[in-house]
């Protein structure tokens, strides 16, 4: 962590002199950090044992004792939002550690996996992007992709004011796109200083990002559980598999290495020769196979638990406005898919338990429309939107602004923006119209299933798919309702037909007599459109009646 203090001890050893350096904080507070608005805000570090550590900032102070093992811990009473840069003094019995360049406004951390990662560099929208990023009172930190196997207290990052330079800088492509997009509207909207905490891994299953608290406390979830014996087996052998079976990898992979080189010159050889003779070439050479790469326990990213350790926890208790989550992708598969139901409010209700805020507003995305074999894409959307029973958490539903052709559709101003609409009435309590239609009960009435919904706004619509880029072809709205199936007691789900009813669906099939279930947008990427909308133009969440 580079600090003043950190200045101060290198000169002082450059001129042969000796300098106290007892405080230290984790790498979370820095020069160009915001400080949470109006909460109690948690500031802590590291000093020797028993000695006392004094916080200051704007007038505000606060003091506490390092523990026996040198942690220390305090609060300071809230501050109020400023543009104002500020300083903050960390003093111990040795020189003070002093940050500047502060400002108070909101912090979110935007976490999930590779959708929430994708870097600016690879969004549609990069070039407007960077043509309006001099935001100074936007602040930036990425957390590097680490892995741990115990809960870490510190991780390596830094604070950056967001500038074109700065979030094309962060990463092998840049800062999170669906991040800056919202942030850089919460910043406009609410015309205050925004700091953005990215952590986010590709190809990460939740289970990744949970506390090993969390997951030992959860039903018997077969596939989870069994998951989480693996992992504590590996993790409780971690330093033997390093000391004595790694080498014995590394050796032997070293070895392939230079077989497999030697194998393919003297191929290379023996046809250029051939060619240089005008004789036949040699057939390409086997190759013997790759032996198992070696990899340290301590570099595995998808056991459970990891990246929360390596990634979260280090953050936690920083003062926090709240989450936005992108992620479930990793999870839609067989049986995976149905403990996501379990493990998505588990894993909010652990995180808001650690950080001791309350309940902080948790926002996430449901998984957008993708062409793709997977049953199991709608039983994660469901699952999301189950999540919602939750206080202070927010759905954006993207199963009309998705690429059906792309894991990880380029266009994320659209996803940004309704995480935006989320967040202007979780957390910034506007009375708006934040969602679309979302299921709220039904009734069997005859032949027909009558359904109920909330977040109706100006009322129920037919509604055409969003033009989101200009290359897209506008289409017209269909003349009646699309992506409603029914069910009998045979479970077997038949196309339906449906109608809007003031703010209600009447659905039914001639080949349903008594219909038991009904169910909508059931399907990766629905065909025909599901285009139930509100009049405010937000999709109607995808959903089944089945419990």
């Amino acid at each position: 962590m580079k600090t003043k203090l950190t200045i101060i001890c290198l000169m002082a050893i450059a001129a042969g002199g000796t300098v106290r350096a007892d405080v230290s904080l984790p790498s979370i507070f820095g020069n160009h950090m915001v400080l949470q608005q109006g909460i109690k805000l948690p500031v802590w570090g590291k000093a020797n044992p028993g000695e006392k550590v004094i916080v200051s900032i704007a007038g505000k102070q606060s003091e506490a004792t390092a523990d026996t093992a040198g942690k220390w811990m305090l609060q300071l009473d809230p501050l109020a939002m400023t543009r104002k840069p500020l300083e903050m003094r960390v003093k111990g019995s040795g020189e003070a550690v002093v940050f500047q360049d502060i400002l108070v406004g909101d912090v979110w951390v935007c976490s999930g996996q590779s959708n929430m990662g994708l870097g600016i560099r690879k969004a549609a929208e990069a070039k407007a992007i960077v043509a309006e990023a001099n935001r100074p009172e936007m602040r930036l930190f990425r957390v590097d992709r680490k892995p741990a196997l115990t809960g870490q207290d510190d991780l390596p990052g830094k604070w950056v004011v967001c500038t074109p330079e700065s979030i094309l800088a962060a990463g092998d492509n840049g800062f999170s796109a669906v991040a800056y997009l919202f942030g850089s509207e919460i910043q406009s909207r609410k015309n205050l200083p925004v700091g953005l905490i990215q952590s986010a891994v590709g190809g990460t299953r939740i289970e990744c990002w949970s506390s090993l608290e969390t997951l030992q406390a959860l039903p018997n979830l077969s596939a989870t559980k069994k998951s989480l014996r693996e992992f504590l087996n590996f993790r409780d052998n971690a330093d033997k598999y390093e000391k004595e079976t790694l080498p014995i990898l590394q050796k032997a992979h070293a070895a392939w290495v230079v077989t497999q080189g030697q194998i393919k010159d003297t191929w290379r050889k023996q046809t250029a020769d051939a060619r240089a003779n005008n004789l036949p070439t040699p057939p390409s050479p086997k190759i013997p196979p790759e032996p198992k790469r070696p990899v340290s326990p301590k570099d595995v990213f998808s056991n459970p638990t990891v990246l929360f350790n390596g990634m979260i926890h280090p953050l936690i208790p920083y003062g926090i406005r709240g989450v936005i989550w992108y992620q479930g992708e990793a999870d839609a598969y067989p049986q995976l898919a149905e403990e996501y139901r379990t493990l998505l409010p588990a894993m909010i209700t652990g995180w808001r338990k650690l950080w001791q805020q309350g309940d902080f507003p948790f926002l996430f995305v449901q998984l957008p429309n993708l062409a793709t074999e997977k049953n199991t894409w709608p039983v994660i959307r469901e699952a999301q939107r189950k999540a919602l029973t939750l206080p202070a958490t927010g759905m954006a539903v993207t199963i009309d602004i998705g690429d059906p052709d792309d894991l990880h559709p380029p266009i994320k101003k659209p996803v940004a923006e309704r995480l935006v609409l989320a967040a202007r009435h979780v957390a910034y309590g506007e009375d708006i119209v934040y969602s679309g239609p979302l299921y709220q009960a039904m009734a069997v009435e005859g032949e027909k299933i009558r359904i109920t919904f909330t977040n109706t706004g100006g009322g129920l619509i037919i509604g055409a798919r969003p033009v989101i880029s200009p290359q897209q072809k506008p289409e017209a709205a269909a003349d009646f309702l699309q992506g409603f199936e029914v069910a009998g007691a045979d479970g077997i789900f038949q196309p339906a037909k449906a109608e809007i009813q003031k703010n209600a669906v009447a659905v039914w099939s001639d080949k349903v007599a008594a219909p038991k279930t009904v169910r909508y947008g059931w399907a990766p990427n629905p065909k025909p459109f599901a285009n139930l909308y509100n009049r405010e133009n937000l999709p109607a969440s995808p959903f089944s009646t089945e419990k």
